[in-house]
């Protein structure tokens, strides 16, 4: 990021502006934060775009196409002003390097990175293709390799922009070396052409060049697109054969985006590589794509707390010695089966059938650390920087995940701590107040701000995007909404006697509800109006758990889990778990989405569950009852709280990791 320059504005929208991201044919990227601390890439378009009324009815077009598409491993469009002075679009920011930045320093990824990236940008095509839109430029740069996976960006309005650009100079508008033939020869881009520049990212990506070479001069690359046929002989064989059916030069002959997707999910799995080191940097691929990028992951990976040794003897338990550590423990051994299954659509279907296990592998090391306070629930910050977790009865303690150590104490004004949540910006957390909301500094574990709503709540939730807190009164029948921005506070209807439990959906627009008192059912709520659109008849739910692309929900109850479909908000699956007649008491679904790990009160394990078939593939012992999990945001670690004790215990997750 740069910093901005004089001519270049402070503010856009609700946006302040903390630097340039980059720029392009189309204008200005910027960094920009809300007043909620939510971030976003800000695209100001350039003067001399904006002249012609004709742009800017078909920029409002596309920027309403763009917002309707929904889907996974895209960045979201958030806001937008196609008709102010200056028009612009933000979109979800994405902290990672594209795929051009991480190819040109590092090199060629392997061909077990190379093919989830595939099937990920595969299933975000036909997304958007699902939606009537095409993206018209797809290449390496416009693939960001974030923490949870790829995200394609810059689509929609590239209809727009190319329109006014190519009426006013009659060029051909694009990237030469990932052009479509019949792009290059200057046809409009229609879904196939996608697919074909598609395809030519993962040779890319697999190769390190696309499959027409490099040219210094783009009117001899687009002559080679145009009339050369392309180049994959070096591409791995497993992917070779599909990205040839891509390249095809007649559009009709192309495999759609959802074949592509079927085709590329009928390859079998790979082993997952082991972690692959990026000098200079302090990205690191563990798996496919996803990419540390916090300084904390990188003292991590540092301080070796995750031994990767080559026994076959199991994983040992470490105790690490704290301040506040009170008596030496024995422990137990730990191992984890790794399944080679990756993330899959749920099948829509009233129960999930058993598939056999793949060969197994094990885990690498469990550790145990010891706090001292009875440390009960736990949570893990988006950027994995903080551990939190319940320090006694009436505070919360602040854990560096890299040393163990205490860093910070917190001490709402409650007699006993009501539940907290994490802020999005990775630097706060609400916590339950005497009469309200407080936000805390990790950092300091000073108070930054109140939201009284008058009455003591019960377990707050923060919307992903950081503008709204929810929780319900602790004796009421209400669940509260606060503007983080503004502390106004909404309320729905009575909705029965609480207190409820709140879980967000990943795109903040909907509220599942359980009230903790009966555990009877799970009331769906529209998150701006408050009302309720559904009433799941569930009997004793304990736990609700939203995948990080928001496209399931899994509600743990006496049925086993049921999951939902996140976008039509209504039950799709059912997975039976063997080992007893009911669900787990806490569960957490993985950052890619591929496993779910729960845990019950009074069993002394994790179970490892695939989302893709339900199947319980193993069991990870602990060292006594757990009561509370978090996941980091790599995926690689899974902090285990015990159940009215002090331990937090540390499962190395790395081989569950796709």
């Amino acid at each position: 990021m740069v910093e901005l320059g004089p001519d270049d504005p402070s503010t856009i929208g609700p946006y302040v502006l903390l630097g340039r991201l980059g720029s392009g044919g189309m204008g200005v990227v910027y960094l920009g934060r809300d007043e909620a601390g939510g971030q976003a890439a800000i695209k100001v378009i350039h003067p001399q775009l904006i002249g012609d009324p004709e742009f800017r009815a078909r920029f409002a077009r596309e920027i309403a196409t763009a917002g309707a598409v929904n889907g996974p491993w895209i960045a979201r469009v958030l806001a937008s002003d196609p008709v102010g002075s200056r028009p612009w679009l933000a979109t979800e920011y994405v902290d990672g390097p594209n795929l051009e930045e991480e190819v040109t320093r590092s090199g060629p990824l392997p061909l077990p990175t190379v093919l989830p990236l595939a099937r990920k940008l595969a299933a975000a095509l036909a997304s958007l293709h699902a939606s009537g839109v095409v993206h018209r430029d797809l290449k390496p740069s416009n693939v960001l390799l974030a923490s949870d996976g790829p995200r394609l960006i810059d689509f929609g309005i590239a209809r727009a922009v190319d329109a006014t650009k190519i009426t006013r100079t009659g060029d051909v508008i694009g990237t030469p070396a990932f052009m479509s033939p019949e792009q290059a020869l200057g046809a409009e881009p229609e879904a196939p052409s996608d697919v074909f520049s598609l395809a030519s990212i993962l040779a890319f990506a697999a190769t390190g060049t696309g499959p027409f070479g490099t040219a210094a001069n783009p009117l001899a690359m687009l002559m080679r697109v145009s009339q050369q046929d392309p180049d994959v002989s070096v591409v791995p064989d497993e992917l070779r054969p599909h990205l040839e059916a891509c390249l095809a030069r007649d559009p009709a002959r192309r495999p759609t985006a959802p074949e592509l997707v079927e085709r590329l999910g009928a390859i079998p799995r790979l082993a997952v590589p082991e972690l692959v080191e990026r000098t200079e940097s302090t990205a690191r691929l563990a798996v496919p794509e996803l990419v540390e990028r916090t300084e904390s992951t990188a003292r991590l990976a540092e301080r070796k707390l995750v031994e990767r040794t080559e026994s076959t003897a199991g994983p040992t338990v470490k105790r690490v010695e704290t301040p506040r550590a009170r008596r030496p423990r024995g422990w137990r051994r730990g191992m984890i089966v790794v399944s080679c299954a990756l993330v899959a659509a749920l099948v829509a279907a009233p129960a999930v059938v058993m598939s056999p296990l793949p060969e197994p592998s094990k885990a690498r090391h469990v550790e145990t650390r010891w706090l001292g306070e009875g440390t009960y629930d736990v949570e893990i910050t988006r950027d994995g920087a903080h551990i939190i977790a319940v320090a006694g009865v009436d505070g919360l303690l602040v854990v560096d995940p890299a040393t163990g150590a205490a860093t910070a104490r917190i001490t709402p004004s409650a007699s006993r701590i009501g539940g907290f949540a994490p802020a999005p910006d990775g630097k706060s957390v609400y916590a339950v107040e005497h009469e309200g909301i407080g936000r805390f500094d990790l950092g300091t574990g000073d108070l930054l701000a109140q939201f009284p709503v008058g009455e003591r709540p019960y377990h707050p939730a923060v919307a992903p995007d950081g503008r709204t807190v929810y929780a319900s009164g602790n004796d009421q029948d209400r669940i509260f909404a606060i503007d983080t921005a503004t502390g106004a506070v909404r309320a729905t209807e009575p909705l029965g006697r609480g207190p409820f439990e709140v879980v967000v959906s990943a795109d903040s627009q909907t509220l599942y509800v359980t009230r903790m008192s009966s555990s009877q059912g799970v009331l769906v709520v529209d998150a701006a109006s408050l009302a309720v659109v559904n009433n799941l008849a569930l009997e004793y739910v304990t736990d609700i758990s939203v995948a990080p692309d928001g496209s399931r929900v899994y509600v743990s109850c006496r049925d086993g889990i049921v999951v939902l479909d996140g976008r039509t908000r209504r039950a799709i699956g059912r997975f039976e778990l063997p080992r007893s007649s009911g669900g787990p008491s806490r569960m957490v679904v993985s950052p890619d989405g591929a496993y779910l790990y729960a845990i019950d009160s009074l069993d002394p394990y994790v179970r490892v569950i695939e989302t893709t078939t339900g199947q319980e593939v193993e069991a990870v012992p602990l060292e006594g009852e757990a009561r509370s999990l978090a996941i980091a945001p790599d995926g690689r670690r899974l902090y285990v709280s015990e159940h009215n004790g002090d331990a937090l215990w540390l499962v190395d997750t790395t081989a569950y990791t796709t």
